[in-house]
């Protein structure tokens, strides 16, 4: 699913079909954008001022910033895990429901 919405090529007929052209090549460039900002600001190591920071408030990023704090159990079940996990969850169940109403409008709402 993730390859299917984020291939350009897959979304190229609706712009064609359904006059989506230009929120197709808006949403392309901005994607592109982000992609290279992201590459720009991840690119080096994290200030170690910041580190500390954060392993001196959070117990849990502690354990799981040491390559021997969290055993698999522990990290499945560690909460930022779970919440992370649920959130993609439910991105993936709203691009589906994206997905299936342009593929599918539902007849009573039309």
């Amino acid at each position: 699913m993730y390859k299917s919405f984020f291939d350009e090529n897959q979304w190229v007929h609706f712009g064609r079909e359904n006059d989506f052209s230009d929120v197709n090549g808006t949403f392309w460039s901005w994607r592109r954008e982000c992609l290279r900002q992201a590459r720009i600001r991840f690119h080096g190591a994290v200030d170690p001022r910041i580190l500390e920071t954060l392993l001196g408030k959070f117990p849990d990023f502690e354990r799981a910033h040491s390559e021997s704090g969290l055993t698999t159990e522990e990290f499945d079940s560690l909460g930022a895990t779970r919440r992370t996990l649920r959130q993609f969850i439910a991105g993936c169940m709203e691009m589906n429901a994206l997905v299936r109403d342009i593929i599918l409008p539902n007849p009573d709402t039309e």
